[in-house]
């Protein structure tokens, strides 16, 4: 397995309800009639009229660094204009996880690698197409990959926490949605 599939799969395991509750709201923005709007070019948002936007669509924007400013303008115009909102980016602190509605924050290290960041994206997308597509097998096949990266999860926050009890492991990967975040509630008890 190489070092970059090794890396996303950890990142993605502590995402796992993120990916999961931005699945759930494309699919339902999908059943009211919305659209999905995805951006991960800073020009197409530039160049994109944000007039064309209904209350029923949904923006999805992928920007690994969180901070750029014509993303940033297009999801405040989209907020403004009520749609349901979401992004992708690998740095936490960034300004775009307090604009959108939903955030996929993979957390893939200490220092960026486009060659991480990259797949990251690509299998991201994948798991949301196949959640929202309707087709059983492509659903199927993205709740075997989720549940996968479930366990991996749950075994990361076990081995940093240095806890033995899965439960407790699960319940605390649920509850804040990364492996990095469950283990520094422990550390704050």
């Amino acid at each position: 397995m190489s070092s970059e599939y090794s890396k996303t799969v950890d990142a993605l395991t502590g995402c796992l309800p993120q990916i999961e509750r931005v699945a759930e709201a494309m699919a339902e923005c999908r059943q009211s009639g919305g659209n999905v709007i995805l951006f991960e070019d800073d020009n197409a948002a530039h160049d994109f009229n944000a007039a064309q936007m209904g209350s029923n669509d949904f923006l999805f924007i992928i920007s690994p660094s969180g901070s750029n400013n014509n993303l940033l303008s297009l999801l405040r115009t989209a907020s403004r204009r009520g749609l349901t909102t979401a992004c992708l980016t690998f740095n936490p602190a960034s300004v775009i996880t307090d604009v959108v509605m939903f955030s996929i924050v993979p957390l893939i290290g200490p220092v960026r690698n486009p060659g991480t960041e990259s797949l990251t994206i690509q299998l991201v997308k994948e798991m949301l197409e196949k959640s929202v597509s309707g087709v059983d097998a492509e659903v199927g096949a993205a709740v075997k990959q989720a549940d996968a990266l479930m366990e991996k999860g749950i075994n990361a926050v076990m081995i940093e926490a240095g806890i033995s009890d899965y439960n407790l492991a699960k319940q605390l990967l649920l509850k804040y949605g990364s492996v990095h975040k469950a283990v520094e509630s422990l550390k704050n008890v």
